[in-house]
């Protein structure tokens, strides 16, 4: 399971989503205001929503909702309506059985981008490029050690450019893979 907190409906209080693969769903809870989450709605999540965040993926000024659904390795956004509701899910990009991904933009163009982890025999990191549109037509995938399960972003040598970390469970080691971005 995976847990996301942020504003979904624009009310005071923040809203509540989690990633459940066993319910096979994605899980809102809105936020009455005063830290009392609401009863949950559910979204579908496919088969094994493994992972998810939240993000304006097109911004819009909008929270939307990013799922990586890792049996059908298909990564799925939900577009917010502002509401605490969202439209139908749409396929936006493919992963390698994700088990963690994150925003950020990497090519420093202004536009959120999303970094998955691939838990697979040989591990790898895909970074999905958005266009601003809620779509992400360009993919990079760097090989990691093996079963990559986490990552997360810093300044690993200092030169001021975004790093990836991908923390790996088969191999039991942490891949440091270092921005070449302008």
């Amino acid at each position: 399971m995976y847990v996301a907190v942020s504003d979904l409906d624009g009310k005071p209080g923040p809203d509540v989503v989690v990633w459940e693969r066993t319910a096979k769903n994605v899980s809102v809870f809105l936020n009455r205001g005063d830290g009392v989450l609401l009863g949950k709605k559910d979204l579908p999540g496919g088969t094994a929503p493994q992972t998810g965040i939240a993000i304006d993926a097109n911004l819009d000024g909008i929270v939307d909702l990013v799922t990586g659904n890792e049996a059908t390795n298909a990564i799925y956004l939900h577009v917010g309506k502002g509401d605490g509701t969202f439209e139908a899910p749409k396929s936006i990009g493919q992963s390698v059985y994700s088990r963690h991904m994150i925003g950020r933009d990497v090519n420093l163009d202004g536009i959120p981008d999303l970094i998955v982890a691939n838990y697979v025999a040989t591990g790898s990191v895909s970074i999905l490029l958005g266009d601003g549109t809620g779509n992400f037509p360009k993919v990079l995938n760097y090989p990691t050690g093996r079963a990559t399960t986490g990552v997360a972003t810093g300044f690993a040598n200092g030169d001021g450019k975004l790093d990836i970390f991908a923390c790996n469970s088969i191999s039991n080691n942490l891949s440091v893979l270092l921005s070449t971005s302008e």
